[in-house]
């Protein structure tokens, strides 16, 4: 057999140059998206794409079974009320699992599973939407209120600057940490 060593001895097309270059992210992303979306069906959910990307040079995988592992879905494992805050644990669960009943997010499920075990009141959402990658904002009691990562709370001007601390503990715990607040407050 021969060894093909010189480009001109290739028959098949090439093309070079940012069209290319496209084409072939194009279909990297795609792939992505379908490879993402079939984990999703199975509950398998990935945190964003860098963690995906960095799994590529992983050659030992150790998971500690937690409940999201062993029973396939999230769930509430801790609430944690901001210093200084008129609200309890529960008053913010119910809050939170208000503004996520319209969701279909595997997060607003574990909450309003957690909200439901608790017996609280649900008050829906007078308006609703998501902020992809980011969270939830509504209106709850005539006051806009958000529900999501520290993401969407930058984007809505609340300081965390109180809770980052136990949120960065709870994260390396290897929690999914959510933030809630109303009218711009936690």
């Amino acid at each position: 057999m021969q060894e093909l060593t010189h480009p001109d001895q290739l028959r098949a097309p090439r093309q070079t140059g940012p069209a290319s270059d496209f084409y072939i992210v194009l279909i990297g992303l795609t792939f992505l998206m379908n490879a993402v979306g079939r984990g999703a069906t199975s509950g398998i959910l990935v945190k964003d794409a860098e963690a995906l990307q960095r799994l590529a040079d992983v050659d030992v995988l150790v998971i500690d079974k937690t409940g999201t592992v062993t029973a396939g879905a999230p769930e509430v494992t801790d609430i944690i009320v901001a210093p200084g805050s008129r609200r309890n644990a529960d008053s913010l669960l119910a809050l939170a699992a208000g503004l996520e009943q319209s969701s279909d997010h595997p997060l607003a499920s574990a909450l309003l599973k957690a909200a439901r075990e608790k017996g609280l009141k649900l008050n829906p959402a007078q308006s609703f939407e998501s902020v992809a990658g980011k969270g939830v904002i509504g209106r709850m009691g005539g006051k806009q209120a958000g529900f999501g990562n520290a993401a969407l709370m930058a984007l809505r001007d609340v300081d965390l600057s109180k809770v980052m601390a136990k949120a960065d503990d709870l994260r390396a715990d290897g929690k999914t940490v959510m933030f809630i607040d109303i009218a711009g407050k936690l």
